[in-house]
């Protein structure tokens, strides 16, 4: 048991030696931090003893403390290590469950090693899925992006093709207009007699070939390069979001009841009878319907548990 003067010295609240320790009008003495601490969870000032309110914050009153720091230098210099500080004998029990010192230590440390597995085998699982969804946004991205550098290969295919005729016809125009050329000036060197007998058919074939129109330019022979980059990454985070879903409700599997297993992205639940193969609930937005939702804005239902 305590000597009677460490009982004289002890706080009513912490049934420790006083710190800091302040008495009250009605002259009970407490430590300064209790009965603080005491006040403001009860919200209301008066001494946890009597329940009489104080006139006024009382000051620590330094003689009290003097002797509480006398007994308590007493106290620890009577005590050795491993030796109860009242009765100066050895430790031998665990004072909550009174069992021995060593298999009480060898329990928690059972209990705590427990718990680093299951926080490691957590972590791990976490990582794991948070690495397999942006795994799925990566393959999407790079699909896309395959798919738009294919459509713009192919418009250039398809233009170089247009060109390429286009030039091609052009040359032949050039061919007859220089063939004409060439046969008008060879007339025009031929002999009188000759000259009048084919000068109409050459001056109709020469009036032929200064009518024909000029070869029009080719429209939009360069890329649609605003078809291509236009908005792309607006359109692209407009797939990207057609590829997810918003749950209202995220389950917690911290506070979830044992026989529940929320799926990977912890919209959904399952492990329970009758509540497996109830595909979409708790995601609104893919079509499911869960009356169970709490209706509160997104930012307030981002950390909920179920169960």
């Amino acid at each position: 048991m305590a000597s009677g003067s460490e009982k004289n010295l002890s706080c009513p609240i912490c049934h420790e030696i006083f710190t800091d320790p302040v008495v009250l009008s009605c002259s009970h003495s407490f430590c300064q931090a209790c009965v603080q601490s005491w006040w403001k969870e009860k919200l209301i000032n008066e001494c946890p003893v009597c329940k009489e309110r104080p006139l006024s914050n009382p000051p620590i009153s330094s003689a009290l403390r003097n002797l509480c720091l006398a007994e308590k230098t007493r106290l620890s210099a009577g005590a050795e290590p491993g030796l109860c500080s009242q009765h100066s004998e050895k430790l031998k029990l665990f004072c909550l469950d009174h069992q021995p010192i060593d298999e009480a230590a060898e329990e928690r440390r059972e209990e705590v090693r427990e718990s680093l597995t299951a926080l490691r085998e957590q972590l791990k699982n976490t990582e794991k899925q948070i690495r397999d969804q942006f795994r799925k946004f990566h393959q999407l991205l790079q699909e896309e992006e395959e798919a738009r550098i294919a459509a713009l290969r192919e418009e250039e295919r398809q233009k170089s093709k247009a060109l390429r005729e286009e030039s091609e016809a052009l040359s032949r125009i050039i061919s007859d207009f220089s063939t004409t050329i060439r046969e008008t000036e060879k007339q025009l060197k031929a002999d009188s007699v000759s000259f009048l007998r084919s000068y109409k058919a050459a001056l109709t074939t020469a009036e032929q070939r200064r009518l024909q129109d000029d070869p029009a330019p080719s429209a939009g022979a360069l890329l649609d390069v605003a078809k291509h980059l236009g908005n792309l990454a607006f359109n692209i985070w407009i797939q990207m979001k057609a590829a997810v879903c918003f749950s209202a409700v995220v389950l917690d599997p911290n506070t979830a009841h044992p026989e529940l297993t929320p799926d990977d992205d912890l919209s959904k639940r399952g492990g329970c009878e009758g509540s497996e193969g109830r595909e979409g609930e708790g995601d609104p937005e893919c079509g499911g319907n869960d009356d169970r939702s709490s209706g509160q804005p997104a930012e307030e239902q981002t950390h909920h548990s179920h169960g």
